[in-house]
């Protein structure tokens, strides 16, 4: 049993403490393995390794897929006192299933734009939240150091100059994230935004479009992990 092995360390320490555990339980051979971990990014290390053995049977001869399970600790308020109750359920889907938080966030864009055929605007209402989120992690790689989303989003396309992007769709994408994700105020506590509802899978047809004229390979990459 190894338990939450890293806390709050830098990336090259917790890369560093996967590879001492990964080596000594090479070495230990165990027939059971128990790891706890409060880290995100050390689960994705231990899972990829756990799903390589399963592949590759000369490491730990004993290693079967239906032998490796995932779990997530959770805790809930016990009735109306303060006191919390812990209990064990399998880990979720998204959290096998994604690498990170912007894989996923472009999973749900990248759905809504050319894959769901269904008109759920109950969902709809939170995916302005995603699209401005994933612009931000995307931008900040391809104008670093670039302050404010506007000014990445042009910085971007000028960089970008083989390529012919629509003046109107940069200021959908613009208007869309500042006012879609957090109006800077509400019309009435009554209100439902019916333009927010309309214009979302356009919106998200219109960033997909504009990753792929700007980071085509970049793109390329995304569909080839999550498409299919």
């Amino acid at each position: 049993v190894i338990d939450d092995p890293v806390s709050s360390f830098d990336y090259q320490n917790l890369f560093q403490s996967f590879g001492f555990i990964k080596s000594e339980l090479q070495k230990a051979m165990p027939m059971q393995v128990f790891i706890f971990t409060h880290n995100f990014q050390f689960f994705k290390y231990i899972q990829k390794w756990f799903t390589e053995l399963v592949k590759d049977r000369d490491e730990f001869n004993n290693v079967k897929e239906k032998n490796t399970k995932y779990y997530i600790i959770k805790n809930k308020l016990v009735g109306d006192s303060t006191d919390r109750k812990s209990y064990i359920e399998k880990a979720p889907k998204f959290i096998l299933n994604y690498e990170s938080e912007y894989l996923y966030l472009f999973d749900l864009i990248y759905k809504k734009a050319f894959r769901e055929t269904d008109d759920d605007q109950e969902r709809d209402y939170i995916l302005p939240n995603a699209v401005r989120k994933f612009m931000e992690i995307f931008l900040s790689f391809r104008a670093p150091g670039v302050k404010s989303l506007n000014r990445q989003l042009k910085q971007v396309i000028e960089d970008t100059s083989e390529y012919k992007i629509d003046d109107s769709v940069r200021h959908r994408l613009e208007k869309y994230c500042h006012d879609g994700s957090h109006s800077m105020w509400q019309k009435s506590i009554n209100d439902m935004d019916e333009v927010l509802l309309g214009e979302i899978k356009q919106v998200c047809v219109d960033l997909v479009n504009f990753i792929e004229k700007t980071d085509p390979k970049h793109l390329k990459l995304l569909k080839k992990k999550y498409e299919n």
